[in-house]
């Protein structure tokens, strides 16, 4: 796989969309479809992006010793977490395949 980073960015991008499109969407009764496909994607390929958001989420408001200023301060920090997860998943596929051709080659 040739530029991982560009891959984890891009695919952390529509993760984010499609998360936040399925959440907007299922507020408004979208169809269940849409729904299913939008949530296909978050929980395979967005796996690391939902993680981030979930860790976060999790953490907000809980860890002891962290004062949380804003739910806007929470979402910049999920989406850092966020796309660090996500560059970093595509790094390691990429450094697997790597050295899944190089052992098929020798």
């Amino acid at each position: 796989m040739k530029h991982p980073r560009l891959w984890g960015i891009a695919t952390w991008l529509l993760s984010a969309a499609a998360g936040g499109a399925a959440l907007i969407l299922a507020d408004f009764g979208a169809p269940a479809w849409v729904l299913a496909l939008l949530l296909l994607w978050v929980s395979t390929v967005g796996l690391p992006t939902l993680l981030a958001a979930l860790l976060v989420a999790a953490a907000y408001g809980r860890a002891p010793g962290l004062n949380w200023p804003s739910i806007y301060a929470a979402i910049a920090i999920m989406a850092a977490v966020a796309l660090a997860f996500q560059v970093a998943a595509f790094a390691l596929v990429s450094r697997l395949l790597k050295r899944r051709r190089a052992r098929r080659a020798a």
